[in-house]
């Protein structure tokens, strides 16, 4: 697991969600990524365990089929600050990863510093 693969599946968060439901309601067995699986998890663990209501609803605002521009216009943070907390986000996420043991030695060195 990679904080790129972590950026991607929250890229194409709200397409995954979709599809898992569409899974839950017709039965079906869609192949999913079990990473991206993991990571929704995580993610809503993410979102429960946060203490600032509208942080909960930046974070719960990606699982909606918008543009980061419209998400910016509803938060109460300039755009600098909202792609801070989104990168503080994957980073949250990653070290979630790490600490439920998803995260291999190499997948760690295998990150740029820069």
């Amino acid at each position: 697991m990679t904080k790129e693969k972590i950026r991607k599946t929250i890229h194409r968060l709200p397409k995954i969600l979709r599809d898992m439901k569409q899974n839950e309601e017709a039965g079906k067995k869609k192949r999913i990524d079990p990473e991206e699986a993991l990571i929704v998890e995580i993610l809503d663990d993410v979102i429960r365990s946060e203490k600032k209501d509208w942080v909960k609803d930046l974070v719960e605002n990606l699982k909606r089929e918008e543009t980061d521009i419209r998400r910016i216009e509803e938060v109460p943070v300039s755009r600098a600050k909202y792609y801070l907390l989104k990168n503080r986000l994957v980073e949250k996420i990653y070290n979630c990863c790490i600490s439920k043991g998803y995260v291999t030695y190499e997948d760690v060195l295998g990150e740029n510093i820069t």
